[in-house]
């Protein structure tokens, strides 16, 4: 798979990690720190990969979640689809990321996994024309990117859709606490 030059992937890295009680992007995951092992996955298929958060790229408006990282990464994107993952999905399915970005086209501002009858922001491609209507919901102090979807042109790809590729759905597992982690470190060992 040739890493593509007209995407971007920005990993989210950006919380507190308040749950987890210590920076979950560095906990150790296979030998290196969690937020490494995303980047690793990622590059295979793109070209440029940046992290949002902490010291590579801060938020442009701090402590604003998801909601603000994605806007960070779309206000310094260089391509006009951006691809965004938090730094605590560990199981990253390259075949989903390729579902979203067949489903790219000029109607939507967004190509969303839906799981559970929710829309999956942190593992989701966006437009860079999206940031305007970010911009407008954080200026309101509306920082939930569920909401915001629903304000945008979006495709969301179904979740019978999504188990055709990861029929565990597998790649939106995150790692909010120490309990998520023991489960997902079980999860990989059975792999």
């Amino acid at each position: 798979m040739r890493a593509s030059i007209d995407l971007t992937a920005f990993v989210l890295a950006g919380g507190q990690s308040r749950r987890f009680q210590s920076d979950k992007a560095m906990q150790e995951w296979q030998g290196q720190p969690l937020l490494n092992h995303i980047i690793e996955q990622l590059q295979p298929m793109f070209e440029n990969i940046t992290v949002v958060g902490k010291s590579e790229l801060p938020d442009i408006h701090a402590d604003c979640g998801p909601l603000g990282g994605i806007h960070t990464g779309l206000h310094h994107t260089q391509t006009d689809w951006n691809f965004f993952v938090a730094c605590d999905m560990p199981f990253i399915n390259r075949a989903i990321i390729a579902q979203l970005i067949e489903h790219r086209n000029s109607n939507v501002l967004a190509v969303v996994p839906e799981v559970e009858g929710w829309a999956v922001p942190t593992f989701a491609l966006y437009h860079r024309n999206a940031m305007d209507s970010i911009e407008q919901q954080l200026q309101q102090k509306k920082l939930s990117p569920q909401s915001w979807l629903k304000t945008i042109p979006t495709r969301k790809i179904s979740e019978d859709q999504l188990r055709q590729l990861d029929p565990d759905l597998q790649s939106f597992i995150n790692i909010n606490t120490l309990e998520d982690r023991k489960r997902a470190l079980r999860l990989l060992r059975n792999l």
